[in-house]
């Protein structure tokens, strides 16, 4: 039988690649008109290509059919920094002459990104029952939240004060960022290049977005918003907040008085925020019946995918002290995960192979759970899961904040 021959490919290779997502997408990119323009970009392109991006495509008698690009990002991992894949950038000829070249340059990649250090891998599925075959299931959900601004109370305590671009708000804002996201899962964490970029596109005056950090009356950081106006076909207009973060609710509240001064501007506030985050207690009511109220829609953002399930336990956080043996089936496309782990924790992790399991799961279940969806209760929801002995799953498997910002 034939297979794909599976390989990495960068610099004028990629010329292709960009015209087949051209066609899978249906987009355009004008600069292919001009291929010597373009190889030139694409010699920069790879010049300037991050450590651990790759690009992997499916090749038969030297054209190419399927590919995928890999991102390497740092984010955090129940409290521990881990690096996590991003994969993006996927096309699959419907001329393929054989079948399974997806199949085979997954397998590949989750080969590369343990190599990698990735432990974690995340993607932004267009269906996601698809991929689950290669073990992706949804971890995180956001909620968003459409607020009457009259909703909104005034809390005193505090000050808004707006986005200045000053190297000291700038720490401000980078210190709100690191204790709201010290408990979330999968949160993408920034380097000094990401937060320039990430203030370049504040630049107050100039970039149309509006952003304000709040300083509590000890005048400390404790709370950062940024907002842009949408546009209605009659006003009032909604106000629609892109990054949100606090490191208690007081200041939450204190960011959110800002736009109860919006009202004669403004009707409604969105808010997009992790669907664990229940905001419902500072607004002044969430409607009734033949009242304006508060809409919630919640999301799935995503799904994610452990690649290593030893390495993913040994940085988990567990809830007191215990012992468990968990058998994982991932036989396919990461079998060094098809295994028994038992668990020793308490002050310290300890992580072998082998032991008669207390419960038997598939790696999709697996990664909802260990990333924390939800309870242990819920899920046992999922219908591959078999429990042999319930002590102590629950202090493996509970809910916990899970949120990712951004696409790649």
């Amino acid at each position: 039988m034939e297979n794909y021959l599976i390989r990495e490919f960068y610099g004028e290779e990629v010329i292709p690649y960009k015209k087949l997502s051209t066609v899978m997408f249906r987009s355009k990119n004008e600069q292919l008109s001009d291929e010597d323009a373009y190889k030139e970009i694409l010699k920069k392109e790879d010049l300037n290509r991050e450590p651990d991006f790759f690009r992997l495509g499916a090749f038969y008698e030297e054209k190419l059919y399927a590919a995928i690009e890999v991102y390497g990002f740092n984010a955090n991992f129940d409290g521990t920094p881990c690096k996590m894949s991003g994969i993006g950038g996927v096309i699959s000829d419907f001329n393929s002459p054989l079948k399974g070249a997806m199949k085979q340059i997954y397998a590949e990649s989750f080969k590369i990104m343990r190599a990698k250090g990735q432990y974690i891998s995340h993607l932004y599925p267009f269906e996601e029952n698809y991929y689950r075959q290669y073990g992706y299931d949804v971890t995180c959900q956001s909620e968003t939240w459409k607020i009457p601004i009259e909703k909104l109370c005034i809390y005193k305590e505090g000050i808004a004060v707006p986005y200045d671009g000053t190297d000291k708000m700038k720490e401000d804002v980078k210190s709100v960022f690191n204790k709201f996201a010290a408990d979330k899962n999968l949160l993408i964490t920034r380097n000094d290049k990401e937060w320039e970029a990430f203030f370049e596109s504040k630049k107050p005056y100039v970039s149309g977005v509006n952003a304000f950090v709040h300083y509590n009356e000890s005048g400390s950081a404790d709370a950062y918003m940024s907002y842009s106006v949408s546009p209605q076909a009659d006003r009032p207009q909604n106000m629609v907040v892109n990054s949100l973060w606090f490191t208690d609710f007081n200041g939450l509240k204190g960011i959110l008085s800002y736009f109860a001064t919006q009202r004669s501007y403004c009707d409604h506030l969105l808010i997009t925020l992790p669907e664990s985050i229940d905001i419902a207690p500072v607004l002044d009511s969430c409607g009734g019946w033949g009242k304006r109220n508060v809409v919630r829609t919640v999301l799935n953002q995503g799904t994610t995918r452990v690649i290593d399930v030893e390495e993913v336990l040994k940085m988990a956080k567990y809830n007191g002290e215990g012992k468990i043996c968990i058998k994982i089936y991932d036989d396919i496309y990461a079998p060094w995960n098809n295994d028994c782990f038992t668990v020793e924790f308490g002050k310290e992790t300890k992580v072998s192979r082998g032991g008669a399991p207390d419960i038997e799961m598939k790696i999709t279940s697996f990664t909802t759970g260990i990333m924390g969806r939800m309870s242990f209760e819920n899920l046992l929801i999922f219908p591959d899961i078999k429990v042999i002995n319930k002590d102590n799953l629950e202090k493996v498997f509970y809910k916990k904040h899970v949120w990712i910002e951004g696409h790649f």
